[in-house]
């Protein structure tokens, strides 16, 4: 019976398949007719949305195509890309990043994150950039050139930003969630730099980054430096190494890799009520350069280098604290951080978290500990010979 029954749908599938006109490739393109699009960038104008969409250098090494669009909605312009008459067919299934001018933000993030939400094409996953003091589409078109494009550098710094203390990228979907549930987020903020000098007359210049902005109900509020953006990174716990030079007592200068950092946040209570919060961080050191023929096996230098450290990151944990202070803003999110480690003994302080928060004392407790080099001794004296000897 079952040989029956798979006999009879062989012999129908031809038919069926036949039947009418339409079948699952009518909107098949051929690979070289879609133009899968990488970037894409938001900017707006007295009251026009212009969009600017890249695709990103191709994989047998041609240079990216840049389309651009202009309309009265986002949701126009971008339908401009995908079904104008540019040529080729826009795929917007793949971005990567979304840029926003700094007018468009100005003017309302909302608007984009919601339709990047209801969009089939368009993913949260995309990262979240702003384009400081300018358009997107002048810094897309700034940093895209014969062999290089704005989407592979932004591709490498979103991979690499923990390593780089330089805070993390953030995809739509953060900045969303974040907005919904205190009215507040963080956007990563990039700019235009130095000319990257490929060679030719290609004068592509590199995408830079500026640390953090900060977005309330909506809108762009204040820009964060790179120190702070660095501290920030270290209290949320997304900057995992980074590189610090400081001045050992008595020693000169010393350049270390920063590793494992782990930032903890302790809770204190007085009569039942929060009132401080110590930040702690750990963090663990390695000799990467000296200025002079130093003696790594000397305790007194060792302890010296691991004190220089904590005061660096003391100071720039505290920056953060201090900015925070400032604006009245928990923007590491902090509060969510505490709360779920103490749920039942932070529940009155977390629904009243923006009032608690005024009123917070803040410690900080840093350890940095010289790991690996120290015993070793300088290269400097190395001759070769065991056992000390030459």
């Amino acid at each position: 019976m079952k040989r029956f029954i798979l006999y009879i749908l062989i012999v129908c599938m031809p038919v069926l398949s036949a039947c009418g006109d339409v079948n699952i490739y009518s909107a098949h393109s051929e690979p070289e007719e879609l133009a899968v699009i990488k970037t894409v960038g938001i900017d707006y104008s007295d009251g026009v949305v212009e969009v600017t969409a890249t695709t990103g250098i191709g994989a047998d090494g041609k240079k990216a195509k840049t389309y651009s669009s202009t309309a009265d909605t986002l949701a126009e312009a971008i339908n401009g890309i995908q079904n104008g008459y540019l040529g080729d067919e826009a795929y917007f299934s793949h971005v990567q990043q979304i840029i926003i001018g700094e007018a468009a933000l100005q003017n309302g993030i909302t608007e984009v994150l919601d339709y990047v939400g209801r969009n089939v094409y368009m993913q949260l996953s995309s990262d979240l950039y702003l384009a400081k003091g300018g358009t997107a589409k002048k810094l897309m078109e700034d940093t895209t050139g014969e062999s290089t494009a704005v989407s592979d550098m932004l591709e490498a710094i979103s991979k690499k930003s923990e390593f780089m203390a330089a805070g993390k990228v953030f995809t739509c979907k953060d900045v969303m969630a974040s907005l919904a549930k205190s009215g507040m987020a963080l956007i990563y903020v990039i700019e235009a730099g130095e000319p990257l000098y490929t060679g030719g007359d290609d004068e592509t210049l590199s995408v830079k980054p500026m640390g953090y902005a900060i977005i309330k109900d909506g809108k762009l509020e204040e820009y964060l430096d790179t120190g702070v953006t660095e501290g920030a990174g270290i209290i949320m716990g997304h900057t995992k190494s980074g590189m610090l030079t400081v001045e050992a007592e008595g020693h000169g200068a010393v350049t270390l890799k920063i590793s494992n950092i782990k930032t903890d946040l302790e809770p204190i209570f007085e009569s039942g009520k929060l009132t401080t919060v110590t930040v702690k961080v750990t963090a663990e050191l390695n000799i990467e350069e000296s200025a002079e023929d130093l003696n790594y096996l000397n305790e007194s230098f060792r302890e010296k280098v691991e004190r220089a450290a904590a005061v660096e990151i003391e100071e720039t944990v505290q920056a953060v604290l201090l900015k925070s202070a400032e604006l009245g803003e928990d923007f590491c999110g902090m509060g969510d951080k505490l709360y779920l480690k103490h749920p039942y003994k932070l529940a009155d302080e977390h629904d009243n978290w923006e009032k608690v928060y005024e009123n917070l004392q803040f410690k900080t407790e840093i350890r940095a500990k010289l790991e690996r080099t120290y015993d070793m001794e300088n290269s400097l004296n190395y001759t070769g010979e065991k056992n000390g000897e030459g």
